[in-house]
């Protein structure tokens, strides 16, 4: 990135495969239009390959992206490898889809619920009554039964 300050940056701890320890730095500069009309985004990858170069594109959105895959390519190899990442040294151990954020929190709920959740919903079952012919639940339920909704519904009508 010589002297171009980086517009993103993140050092994160590794263990190779051998259990060497190292850190991990990544920085993408920003994206700046060639002479021959092409864009490139500086990359900087050091303490594992001793990246740097420009990784270039039809457009800044294109080379920064190109920029960001390369690292998130770089560390998942890394990982499939046998390394691990970590927060920092001795802390806890991330996946390369927590550091691009591709992880969704999943909760588990508390079970059974508290008297305070259970009169929550018990008040919301009252207030949105469930419409048995449009449920897609229901519906699948009277059809695994050998009845349509259309033949609920004319019956009941």
């Amino acid at each position: 990135m010589s002297d171009k300050k980086p517009i993103a940056e993140i050092t994160i701890f590794a263990v190779d495969h051998e259990s060497r320890e190292f850190e991990i730095q990544a920085a993408v500069g920003v994206p700046y239009e060639t002479d021959s009309g092409e864009w490139a985004c500086p990359l900087t990858l050091e303490g594992y390959l001793g990246l740097n170069h420009n990784i270039y594109g039809v457009d800044s959105w294109q080379s920064l992206v190109l920029a960001q895959r390369i690292v998130h390519n770089i560390l998942s190899y890394f990982v499939a490898d046998g390394g691990k990442l970590f927060w920092e040294k001795g802390g806890e151990e991330i996946s390369v889809a927590e550091l691009y954020g591709d992880v969704e929190e999943t909760r588990e709920p508390d079970w059974p619920p508290t008297e305070e959740q259970q009169a929550r919903i018990d008040e919301l079952a009252r207030a949105y009554p469930i419409d048995r012919r449009s449920d897609p639940r229901q519906r699948f339920l009277a059809v695994s039964k050998g009845r349509t909704c259309c033949r609920e519904r004319n019956a009941s009508e």
